[in-house]
């Protein structure tokens, strides 16, 4: 993630859920990688104006068969309940969901955007994530980038600008094939 223009901190974070689907967020809890070496590393990236950036890189991760299947049902079955309450932290408010279009995404690579709106606080967040599966010294892997804006819009800077960069820098090719069957 050294190729993010602008690029104010970085840091190496847990990774952090920013959507209340239910599914999806049960489904993230349960990946990890199990290289030695390289554990699921989450880096976030601080950007001008409060954006955030965050990669995860997961090599040899576990379950990885089945598990872009899994986040494009999931994400499927969220874009069709469209909105819901949300509680998080003292916050309340209403979480409005929606994929990203195949169009805007490589093919095998999946998404979402999430606005997450506290009208009692005034506060709102809108986070675009995307996965992906790829392949780096013959072993497959995954690859979740989200960019995070404090608004009800998404940030200029799309998680998708950033794939070529991110899979440079992992020594790592995506994988089309992700998604075949799904």
């Amino acid at each position: 993630m050294r190729d993010v223009q602008s690029a104010e901190r970085r840091t190496i974070i847990e990774f952090q859920h920013d959507s209340s689907c239910g599914a999806l967020r049960h489904d993230l809890s349960f990946q990890w990688s199990q290289d030695e070496v390289l554990p699921k590393t989450t880096v976030q990236i601080l950007l001008p104006d409060s954006v955030v950036v965050q990669q995860t890189l997961i090599v040899q991760s576990t379950g990885i068969d089945g598990v872009m299947g899994e986040y494009y049902a999931d994400i499927a079955s969220c874009d069709e309940l469209g909105s819901w309450s949300v509680y998080n932290s003292g916050d309340q408010g209403t979480e409005f969901f929606s994929s990203l279009s195949s169009d805007s995404l490589p093919k095998g690579v999946v998404g979402y955007t999430s606005t997450i709106i506290d009208e009692r606080r005034g506060k709102a967040v809108t986070t675009q994530r995307i996965f992906l599966r790829f392949i780096r010294n013959g072993q497959l892997g995954q690859m979740w980038i989200s960019v995070t804006n404090p608004s009800k819009s998404p940030a200029d800077l799309r998680p998708q600008d950033l794939i070529d960069a991110a899979l440079k820098q992992a020594g790592a090719t995506l994988d089309s094939t992700a998604l075949d069957g799904a």
